[in-house]
C-alpha cells in the first residue's frame, strides 16, 4: 500500500515464467491500469498502449524490464537487450502514468487478469534504468533460470559445462540445432585442445 512514483523516472523488472498464454496475464498493474505491464496473448505489452515489444514462449524463463523516463519515453528489454528505445507511451500525450502513493498489484489486478505461471523476482526502481544496469541484473541472475530454459546462456552442472541443454554431459556439451563458430581476433589465433573434439549435429 505504500508503492509511490514520483514526477520523474520509474523501472518495473521481473523474471517471468508463462505457463500458457491466454487473453492479458498481468505481471504489474498501478491498480488503475496506468500503467498495466504484461502479455496479451503472449505479446509483451504496457497498456493502454497498444504496440507489442515482443513476442513470448510459455514454458521458459524470460527476464523482462519496462523503464520510463516520464510518460514519452519507454525502453523495454527482455533478457538484457533493449527491445524497445525511448517509445512514446503517452500516445502523444493520451494517458500519462499513476503517480503519488498506491498499492501495487503483482502477478494480477482487481479483475480476473492473473498471470498464469510464475514471477521469480519483481524489482521497482525511482528512475530509469540504463541499458547498462539491466544487463547486469540480467547477467547477474541468469544462472538460476537457465538450467530451465537453456537458451538463456551457459549452465554449469557439478564440473560440466553445457550450452543449449539443461544436464551437460562432458566437460563441454553444445547441444542444438545450428553450428559452433570459432573466430580468432587475429591471425595467430589458435585453439589448443588435450581430448578430441565430437561435435553431434
Amino acid at each position: 500500500n505504500d508503492f509511490y512514483i514520483g514526477d520523474g523516472g520509474v523501472t518495473y523488472e521481473a523474471w517471468v515464467y508463462g505457463a500458457s498464454f491466454s487473453v492479458w496475464d498481468t505481471v504489474f498493474d498501478s491498480g488503475t491500469e496506468r500503467p498495466l505491464l504484461g502479455f496479451l496473448n503472449g505479446w509483451l505489452r504496457a497498456y493502454p498502449a497498444s504496440e507489442n515489444f515482443y513476442t513470448a514462449s510459455a514454458g521458459r524463463w524470460y527476464h523482462i524490464a519496462f523503464s520510463f523516463n516520464g510518460n514519452s519515453d519507454l525502453d523495454v528489454y527482455v533478457n538484457g537487450y533493449r527491445v524497445t528505445d525511448g517509445y512514446d507511451w503517452s500516445n502523444g500525450g493520451t494517458h500519462s502514468m499513476r503517480t503519488g502513493t498506491f498499492p501495487l498489484w503483482i502477478g494480477g489486478d482487481s479483475s480476473t487478469e492473473t498471470f498464469n505461471g510464475w514471477i521469480a523476482v519483481a524489482r521497482t526502481y525511482d528512475r530509469q534504468l540504463n541499458p547498462q544496469e539491466v544487463s547486469q541484473n540480467y547477467n547477474a541472475e541468469v544462472g538460476r533460470f537457465a538450467t530451465v530454459t537453456p537458451a538463456l546462456g551457459v549452465v554449469h552442472a557439478i564440473d560440466n559445462v553445457g550450452i543449449g541443454t539443461t544436464s551437460p554431459g562432458a566437460k563441454l556439451h553444445i547441444s542444438n540445432t545450428g553450428y559452433l563458430k570459432l573466430d580468432a581476433s587475429s591471425s595467430n589465433g589458435y585453439i589448443k585442445s588435450d581430448y578430441n573434439l565430437d561435435l553431434y549435429a
